[in-house]
């Protein structure tokens, strides 16, 4: 969960309500919402649905990644490797680009991104 607050600007956080609200933005644009938006659109199974969707598994953890084996580390870096290009197929670039947007369940081997 992403919790977004407006902070007054430097100086004016003692003013009444009536002028800090001048300076506050009508409808933001989170666009992070937008791209999973559009991966709906577009057909995507890499993002949860938006707002409803738990995907098993959890966020991803270099520690224990540089822990397992070989085998299991290439294994991720496919299934990795085949969503990021899903992604970029859609025109659609992660920012920041860390680990833990990137939701795996090691049982099924099934990998999502979380907020892009």
């Amino acid at each position: 969960m992403r919790i977004y607050l407006q902070v007054p600007n430097l100086k004016t956080e003692f003013r009444t309500p009536h002028r800090r609200a001048e300076q506050a933005i009508a409808s933001p644009t989170h666009l992070e919402i937008e791209s999973l938006k559009k991966l709906q659109l577009m057909g995507s199974t890499v993002a949860p649905k938006l707002l409803a969707e738990k995907v098993p598994g959890e966020s991803f953890d270099i520690n224990w990644f540089w822990g397992l084996s070989d085998k299991s580390r290439a294994d991720i870096r496919l299934k990795f490797k085949a969503l990021y290009s899903e992604i970029l197929a859609f025109r659609i670039q992660i920012f920041p680009p860390v680990p833990s947007k990137i939701i795996y369940d090691f049982e099924t081997g099934t990998m999502h991104l979380g907020v892009l």
